[in-house]
């Protein structure tokens, strides 16, 4: 019984994290762009999550800071990327429109070096 109730604990941390982390990226989006999307609570919140996975990875306590941020980087790019795909291609929401932005990738993605700040 005692590793069921260590697991539903995990499980609660972990969903506690996804959730304030998601929303201090919805600040941070805010503040920066000056308005956000509820999906970005799902975005960030899994990005610190699977950062937070990779900080505990043994392969990982070796790495030099630059090379955390470049792989930290590439998780948030490929989460907004696969979420703008879903949400604003698949689904049609038109949520984003980075087509005035540089660094344009598929007319619907823009890569921001603030990104680098957060991983």
């Amino acid at each position: 019984m005692g590793h069921s109730n260590s697991n539903n604990n995990y499980l609660k941390k972990d969903l506690l994290l996804i959730f304030i982390m998601g929303a201090l990226y919805m600040v941070v989006e805010g503040l920066w762009r000056g308005w956000t999307h509820i999906s970005m609570l799902v975005v960030g919140g899994l990005a610190s999550f699977f950062i937070g996975r990779l900080n505990q990875h043994p392969k990982f306590y070796d790495r030099k800071m630059w090379q955390e941020c470049v792989i930290g980087t590439l998780i948030i790019l490929i989460l907004e990327f696969t979420s703008g795909m879903i949400l604003n291609v698949w689904l049609w929401l038109g949520i984003w429109d980075y087509s005035s932005e540089p660094l344009i990738f598929m007319d619907k993605y823009a890569y921001n070096m603030l990104y680098c700040g957060f991983s």
